[in-house]
């Protein structure tokens, strides 16, 4: 079972460890700091506390539509050997409810 939740500054060696894995071979790409993000969603298996899934949310303006904001998701990233297993899905599903309450 996968929970979500707020990352954490204690997160950081977990969730480079994800970004090295999901961006493997290319050069020059490192994480972006934590503090770059308008919040990081870490998707965790529940009972080991270990990061599997990270979501980096951004407020930005929704022009052409008007002064409304919308929550963007800029990086999604899901360790290899937890695909298809719906973590994807939970932290997509928890940016929408946080969007929703903004």
């Amino acid at each position: 079972m996968i929970a979500v939740r707020d990352g954490r500054a204690e997160d950081v060696g977990h969730l480079t460890d994800l970004w090295d894995q999901a961006w493997a071979g290319v050069p020059r790409f490192a994480m972006p700091p934590m503090e770059a993000a308008e919040r990081v969603l870490v998707a965790e298996q529940i009972g080991s506390g270990t990061p599997v899934g990270m979501a980096w949310l951004r407020a930005t303006p929704a022009y052409p539509m008007g002064p409304v904001d919308s929550l963007q998701v800029d990086y999604l990233v899901v360790h290899a050997a937890h695909h298809g297993r719906g973590v994807g899905r939970a932290l997509v599903s928890a940016a929408c409810a946080d969007a929703l309450l903004q």
